[in-house]
């Protein structure tokens, strides 16, 4: 809703690309073009009736019917159509009425009924533009800056029936233990793992069919049970339009238990004025691939027989098109992280002798981790240092060295120093377990270069709810984020029970970049359900209490 005071501070900025004055309603095809040059821009689009081009107010006739008619042009006029948001707002000059429009990298460039396509200037009003013209500055002002895991689809796995999750920069899952809430992670963790992990990580889940297929009643879900799948859609920045790329497969449980993959696909758009299309599909044992070839778009069919292996793994890394060599390095930055605070104090070998390593999921080598950071990204490192340093208040510095070892290739230690005890370095058996989980989960979060998604469970575990709040503010800062040189801020999935981490976000000022899932379970049917928490349904509740308050008292 718009207020009074935004209004009146909109029209005193005058007509700009993003604002647009009308002294009374206009033509059909007239709004029309004013409508796809503000949604073919970033951002919110204002277009304003009622007010002069020199920015005077003087009302416009008939407000509380223009409402349905505006509505009628965006969604008979506008291609693909837009709903818009409609305001009629009563000044003491007279009634104004606001249309607003958002443009949507997924959806655009727009476009009227008659094939016109318009774009706005820089001082105000619309200009016509070319289709090609349209796409380029479409794929230019919504280019994608990081990666993103935006959708999440899954069937049939674990206690996963059906889930359908829209995910941000930072994603937190809230529920209660055995709610099913890490089957979430264990979906994507199978999905790595056929796409690009380990073999035998994927190998060891072809040979736990029981465990991994929908856990319900063989008889009463028999039709259904054998099969499972999972797709998802990601923005990258390699993708080529605006279409973000689009995979998935199903996998069909055999009489003798084993898994075979049935389908696959790989949807995107192939050329920046096309809409999307399958670059690869798979059925029953044929691959069919499109390509295009001198401005032509060529179909090739082949056979794949390999039941077991996922076509996308065969030629990840390899694939001749930019859109599908990305997310191969996407989803090769997905990392999980269940912090083992014993693990994470020992000390261990350096393997890297260039770059920096991924955290281990238990963080096993932390201490080789955070050796390479000081030593090759020594920017990282000292915001890692900070931040833990604002919140335990005791440690002064991180102190990292290299030991030589009896015909090995040396192993990497950290400790403390403490202001109190400058001549002393702590180890990490002295530190409290809070204090290293805490490390553990910085460096996850802030240390690595090669991260693009980090699916973290229960990172509070352990944490007074001020060290929560330090945890939070570095996961917000990676959310936030801009890419900076040499370092591109991973998307955070966090899955946790605590109401007191969830009191460290305000749902309503964070929108932008976070989305918050309550997980429940039913006792019924044994079914997992992920329930989205918006600050509009909870707004006079998030008035008097934080967001945590409304699990503590069931309002979640």
């Amino acid at each position: 809703m718009v207020t009074e005071v935004e209004l009146l501070d909109r029209i005193s900025a005058g007509e700009n690309a993003r604002t647009e004055f009308k002294k009374s309603a206009p033509a059909r095809d007239v709004l029309a073009s004013a409508v796809v040059a503000l949604a073919n821009e970033p951002g919110e689009g204002w277009l304003v009736l009622g007010v002069d081009d020199d920015g005077a107010i003087i009302g416009v006739l008939g407000a509380e019917e223009l409402p349905r008619y505006l509505e009628g042009i965006c969604q008979e006029q506008v291609r693909p159509p837009i709903k818009p948001d409609i305001d009629v707002v009563p000044l003491r000059e007279g009634t104004v009425v606001v249309l607003r429009v958002l443009g949507h990298s997924e959806q655009g460039p727009y476009q009227t009924a008659r094939d016109e396509y318009f774009l706005r200037t820089p001082g105000g009003g619309e200009v016509a533009t070319t289709r090609d013209d349209a796409f380029r500055h479409y794929q230019s002002t919504f280019r994608v800056r990081r990666p993103l895991l935006k959708h999440l689809h899954v069937e049939r796995f674990m206690s996963l029936y059906e889930v359908d999750l829209t995910l941000k920069p930072l994603t937190i899952i809230i529920g209660p233990n055995a709610s099913g809430k890490s089957n979430l992670v264990r979906a994507l963790d199978f999905l790595q793992a056929g796409m690009v992990g380990q073999a035998s990580r994927w190998e060891a889940y072809l040979k736990q069919a029981d465990r991994v297929f929908w856990f319900g009643d063989v008889e009463r879900d028999a039709p259904v049970r054998s099969q499972l799948r999972l797709e998802f859609s990601a923005e990258l920045p390699e993708q080529i339009g605006t279409t973000a790329p689009r995979y998935g497969f199903r996998v069909t449980r055999q009489l003798d238990e084993s898994l075979d993959i049935t389908t696959e696909h790989l949807d995107f758009g192939l050329r920046p004025a096309e809409v999307a299309q399958s670059y690869f599909s798979r059925d029953a044992g044929r691959i069919t691939q499109i390509r295009v070839e001198e401005e032509q778009v060529r179909e090739t069919r082949a056979a794949f027989d390999q039941p077991q292996r996922l076509y996308f793994r065969e030629y990840a890394g390899s694939f001749p098109h930019p859109t599908a060599d990305g997310l191969a390095r996407f989803v090769r930055g997905w990392r999980f992280m269940d912090v083992d605070v014993s693990s994470a104090r020992r000390a261990s070998p350096d393997l890297v002798p260039e770059g920096v390593s991924a955290l281990l999921p238990d963080a096993s080598n932390l201490s080789a981790v955070l050796y390479s950071l000081g030593n090759r990204s020594p920017e990282r490192f000292e915001e890692i240092e900070y931040r833990l340093g604002r919140a335990i208040g005791f440690p002064q510095s991180i102190e990292t060295e290299k030991v030589a070892t009896l015909g090995g290739s040396g192993e990497a230690r950290y400790g403390f120093r403490e202001l109190a005890f400058p001549g002393r370095v702590i180890p990490p058996e002295a530190m409290s377990d809070g204090t290293i989980r805490l490390l553990a989960n910085l460096t996850a979060v802030l240390g690595d270069p090669d991260a693009r998604l980090i699916c973290i469970e229960e990172p509070d575990h352990g944490l007074h709810p001020h060290l929560m709040l330090r945890l939070a503010d570095a996961m917000r800062a990676a959310a936030a984020a801009e890419p900076a040189e040499g370092f591109v801020p991973p998307q955070v999935l966090v899955v946790t029970h605590s109401p007191d981490f969830l009191d460290c976000f305000n749902l309503a000022a964070e929108a932008g970049y976070l989305a918050v899932y309550v997980a429940e379970r039913s006792i019924e049917d044994g079914k997992t359900t992920f329930r989205s928490t918006e600050a509009a349904d909870l707004q006079p509740w998030l008035e008097e209490y934080r967001l945590g308050e409304a699990v503590r008292r069931n309002i979640l």
